[in-house]
């Protein structure tokens, strides 16, 4: 992960690492704590896959870059405080291959998250018809309230910029602060 990343509970995220070939299995250890400590160990032993040598994150003709996907358990701790560390298999105070974000970077985000269930992204959806919006949260206890959003220009301003100005809160009626659960909201769709 890098120090931007806000990896969401019971969802598969990969940690990326680079190696120089002097030990073909690594250990990843998780810590929830800026580094602090890193209590849980993700995986021992693992080979990771590989992406290829001289990669844009691992430039150099003897670094590959390996990888492995981590399937977070819905019970993982929040935090933001988030940090990664690959070690040489069996060894988790000695050689570290790599930490997570990289050196000096803030850590990741470990986040409880939405998934829109209803409408389909290829929903049409027509001015002053009903519409039921629905989503699943994942990641257990933790979610704060959610925000509904709309975009009319989605290919062109939206996709993939969750930020974009031309996000709209739904406000008829308002759905700025709706509670995680129920995960339904009748949407009075505007002109």
């Amino acid at each position: 992960p890098v120090n931007t990343d806000q990896w969401i509970r019971g969802r598969t995220h990969t940690i990326t690492w680079c190696e120089n070939g002097n030990s073909p299995a690594v250990d990843i250890y998780f810590s929830s704590n800026n580094g602090s400590t890193y209590a849980t160990q993700l995986a021992n032993g693992v080979t990771g896959t590989s992406a290829g040598t001289n990669t844009v994150l691992c430039p150099g003709v003897i670094n590959e870059e390996l990888s492995w996907n981590w399937a977070i358990d819905p019970g993982t701790a929040l935090t933001t405080g988030g940090k990664i560390k690959v070690t040489r298999d069996g060894d988790a105070t000695d050689t570290v291959y790599d930490t997570a974000p990289d050196a000096g970077d803030a850590a990741f985000d470990l986040l409880a998250g939405v998934t829109l269930a209803t409408p389909a992204t290829s929903t049409i959806i027509r001015a002053q018809q009903p519409q039921t919006i629905t989503w699943s949260v994942s990641g257990g206890a933790g979610l704060g309230n959610v925000r509904l959003k709309y975009c009319t220009t989605y290919t062109a301003n939206c996709a993939g910029n969750p930020s974009a100005a031309q996000w709209t809160t739904i406000s008829t009626p308002d759905a700025s602060n709706l509670a995680p659960t129920p995960a339904t909201f009748n949407w009075d769709v505007p002109d």
